[in-house]
């Protein structure tokens, strides 16, 4: 099973879960996708606690977009152009960063 999320602070309000939850089950895809909520003072320690626990990755909203790129191993272009990264990708333990927000503007 593939299992990714959303990290923010607060993040109860995201709908992200509901959108992704139906493409996994349109597609038939063995996986999950959750809201987490991590504090900025847990944010480096849970980011590393979800790599220990099988994520795939996650995407990142408010208020942890430039510390998700301070923390990443690898870092996209695009992401150190802006300066920060919406969506960390876990690659055995290594942390990479990307952004796709310009994609959306």
């Amino acid at each position: 099973m593939i299992k990714a999320g959303v990290i923010g602070w607060p993040i109860e309000q995201s709908k992200s879960p509901i959108i992704h939850g139906h493409w996994l089950d349109k597609h038939g895809i063995d996986g999950s996708y959750e809201k987490i909520a991590l504090s900025p003072d847990d944010f480096e320690s849970g980011v590393r606690d979800l790599v220990a626990q099988g994520y795939a990755g996650v995407n990142v909203t408010v208020p942890h977009k430039e510390a998700a790129l301070a923390l990443a191993d690898t870092v996209s272009d695009r992401a150190a152009a802006i300066g920060a990264a919406n969506t960390l990708g876990y690659a055995e333990s290594e942390i990479y960063a990307v952004n796709s927000d310009v994609l959306g503007f």
